[in-house]
């Protein structure tokens, strides 16, 4: 091999980063967008349906259980 040339298996591990990167910046993003719609839920049930701050959180939480525990259930 030449100096300067890159072997077949270095450039499938550069790929493989490549995409462990991206999977991890997908999952932060998906985790941000959840805490965003927990925050928007306790907020939608405080204002306008006028619950208190602890049944918001409540239902937050069942909330929060059910869409975690539910996907494995359905595999």
């Amino acid at each position: 091999m030449e100096p300067g040339e890159q072997g077949g298996d270095e450039i499938f591990w550069q790929i493989d980063q490549r995409l462990a990167y991206a999977q991890q910046v997908v999952v932060f993003l998906e985790r941000v967008g959840f805490v965003g719609v927990e925050g928007n839920l306790i907020m939608y049930l405080t204002g306008p349906l006028g619950m208190s701050t602890a049944a918001a959180a409540a239902s937050t939480n069942a909330w929060t259980g059910t869409v975690l525990v539910l996907p494995p259930c359905m595999s």
